[in-house]
C-alpha cells in the first residue's frame, strides 16, 4: 500500500498532478519539472541531482511532454483524494455513507446501497465498505472509459492513437486506424509485459543487492586489512625503532672503549715522555752547571761522563710517532649504515608503492573482460599494443593480418601497421607489449586459483608471498617470514 507521502511531489509537496517519471526513476509533477527546470539551466532530479535530460534544444514543456506519464500514480492519487473526501452518501448527501460502489466511484449509505444492488445497470457491481477499501484496490477497480465518451464502457484499444475507445468511436473516428484491437488482449499483452519487466528487474535487484552485499563485505575486509597492515606496520616501525636503539647503544659502547683504549694509550705515553722530559732536564741543568763551575781538569772528566749520559737518554727517537694514533671512528660506519637503511627503506616503499599500484590496476580491470582479447576471446597472452591503442594477443594479431593483407584492428578499423615489407611476426614482433597487463594477467591467474596452502595443500590459505607469489595459510606465513624475513612482502588473499 502506497503510503501518503509516496503520493505527494518533492517540490510542491502536494499529490501529483500529472506526474513525470523522470529517467532516474523518481516521480514529479508535469509543472514541477518545468519550472524547476526553467529555474537552473542544467537541473538535475532534485531527489538524486541525476539530470533530467542528457541534452535539449527545445522548449522545458516540449522536453517534459516527452517523458512518459506514471498513470498508475495518477489513479492512485484520483483513488486516495475520492477515499479523503467525506464519507456521505452521494444520493442522500447528508446521510453518512459507509459503502463505496468499486466501479462507479460513489459513495452509499446503506439504504442506497441495496438499492445500488437490486438495480440492473449496477447489480453487477462491487459495492463494498469504505473502511475496507484502499487506494490501489479502488483504483485497480476504475472501469475503462471511452476517450471520447467519458460516460461510456471502453471496448477496443487504438495503438495508432494509444487510446482505449467505445465501440462507437472505432466504427467512426479509428475505422481506418489499423490496428484497433479488443481492449481485453491488450490488457492481457500489457500484463504480461509488465509481468516480463517485473521479472527482469526483480533477477536485476537481486544481482545488484547481491553485488552490493559482495561490495559491503569488501569494504569491510578492506578495513580489517587497514587495521591490520597498520597494525603490522607499528610492530614493525617499533622494531626497526629498538633496533636503532640498540645498535645506537651499541655504537656508542664500541665507541668508548675505543676512544678508552687510546686515551690509556696516550696517557702511558705521556707519562713516559714525562718522566724522559724529567731525566733530560736534570741532565741540562747538569751539563749547565759543570758547563759554568767546574775546573779544568774536572771539566774534562764531566763531559766524557756527561756525554756517554746523553747519549743514553735516546733523545733520537721518533717523539711524533704514538703521537697520532687515531681512535676508531664509528662517524664513516655510522654513516654506511644510514646510506644502506635509507637504501632498504627506499626498496621497500616502492615494493609497497608497485602493491598499491597493482590493486588500483586490479581494481580498474577488475572487469574480466577487460582482460580478454577481442579476437579469442581469452585473456591476452603477449599482450601487443596496436597504434590505436588497443590491445591483441600476439598471436592473434599474426593471423589476423594473415587472413586479411590490409587487415586493421577489428575494434576500430584502423591501420595495424602503415606499410609492412616483412612477414607478419616480424610487424607483430615490432609492436611493444604491454608488460603491465602480461602481469594483471598472470596476477589474475595466481588468484583466481583455489585459494589452498602450496605447502599443506588441503587446508585454506589466507595469505600471499607478494615475491613468490605462492599461497598460504597462517602455520606457513610464520614459516615463511621467518625463514625469509625481511626480504619477503606478505598479503592477505582477500586484500587483492
Amino acid at each position: 500500500m502506497a503510503e501518503p507521502h509516496e503520493r505527494e511531489c518533492a517540490v510542491c509537496t502536494n499529490d501529483f498532478t500529472t506526474p513525470k517519471i523522470l529517467p532516474c526513476g523518481h516521480l514529479l509533477c508535469r509543472e514541477c519539472v518545468i519550472s524547476w527546470m526553467d529555474s537552473k539551466a542544467d537541473a538535475g532530479c532534485p531527489l538524486c541531482r541525476c539530470p533530467i535530460v542528457e541534452q535539449s534544444d527545445g522548449s522545458s514543456s516540449a522536453t517534459v511532454d516527452a517523458l512518459p506519464t506514471d498513470f498508475v500514480m495518477e489513479a492512485l492519487v484520483e483513488s486516495a483524494r475520492v477515499l479523503s473526501k467525506d464519507h456521505l452518501c452521494c444520493v442522500c448527501e447528508d446521510v453518512r455513507a459507509d459503502f463505496i460502489c468499486m466501479q462507479c466511484q460513489d459513495m452509499l449509505c446503506t439504504a442506497c446501497t441495496k438499492a445500488h444492488r437490486k438495480l440492473s445497470a449496477t447489480r453487477s457491481h462491487d459495492v463494498e465498505s469504505v473502511s475496507t477499501v484502499t487506494p490501489e484496490r479502488l483504483a485497480a477497480s476504475r472501469p475503462a472509459l471511452c476517450a471520447d465518451h467519458g460516460d461510456k464502457q471502453a471496448e477496443f484499444f487504438c495503438r495508432e492513437h494509444r487510446l482505449a475507445v467505445c465501440s462507437a468511436c472505432k466504427a467512426n473516428k479509428h475505422k481506418v486506424c489499423p490496428k484497433t484491437n479488443y481492449l481485453e488482449d491488450e490488457i492481457q499483452s500489457a500484463q504480461k509485459s509488465l509481468n516480463d519487466l517485473t521479472k527482469i528487474l526483480v533477477e536485476t535487484e537481486q544481482k545488484l543487492e547481491q553485488v552490493i552485499g559482495q561490495v559491503t563485505s569488501r569494504l569491510q575486509e578492506v578495513d580489517v586489512s587497514e587495521q591490520e597492515d597498520m597494525a603490522e606496520v607499528d610492530k614493525s616501525c617499533d622494531r626497526l625503532h629498538k633496533l636503532v636503539e640498540d645498535f645506537c647503544s651499541n655504537l656508542k659502547e664500541k665507541t668508548r672503549t675505543s676512544h678508552l683504549k687510546i686515551r690509556s694509550s696516550l696517557r702511558d705515553v705521556k707519562t713516559d715522555l714525562s718522566n724522559r722530559l724529567g731525566k733530560v732536564t736534570s741532565h741540562k741543568h747538569i751539563v749547565t752547571r759543570a758547563t759554568a763551575v767546574s775546573p779544568r781538569p774536572a771539566l774534562i772528566h764531566m763531559t766524557q761522563a756527561l756525554t756517554d749520559r746523553v747519549n743514553s737518554l735516546d733523545l733520537s727517537a721518533d717523539l711524533q710517532r704514538q703521537l697520532w694514533v687515531k681512535p676508531l671512528s664509528s662517524t664513516e660506519g655510522c654513516t654506511n649504515v644510514v646510506m644502506r637503511i635509507q637504501q632498504e627503506l627506499l626498496m621497500l616503499e616502492q615494493q609497497w608503492t608497485q602493491i598499491c599500484d597493482l590493486r588500483n590496476s586490479a581494481t580498474i580491470m577488475a572487469q574480466s573482460h577487460e582482460r580478454e582479447c577481442a579476437v579469442c576471446t581469452n585473456d591476452f597472452t603477449t599482450p601487443k599494443i596496436l597504434p590505436c591503442g588497443h590491445l591483441l594477443c600476439r598471436q592473434c594479431v599474426i593471423s589476423w593480418k594473415d587472413s586479411k593483407p590490409d587487415a586493421g584492428c577489428p575494434l576500430c578499423r584502423c591501420p595495424i601497421v602503415e606499410q609492412s615489407d616483412g612477414s607478419s611476426s616480424d610487424t607483430v614482433d615490432a609492436l611493444p607489449t604491454d608488460f603491465v597487463m602480461e602481469e594483471l594477467v598472470e596476477s589474475a591467474r595466481v588468484l583466481s586459483k583455489d585459494h589452498l596452502c602450496c605447502v599443506c595443500e588441503d587446508v585454506r590459505a589466507d595469505f600471499i608471498c607478494m615475491q613468490c607469489q605462492v599461497l598460504m595459510c597462517s602455520a606457513c606465513l610464520k614459516v615463511h617470514k621467518n625463514f625469509l624475513q625481511p626480504a619477503v612482502t606478505m598479503w592477505r588473499v582477500s586484500a587483492l
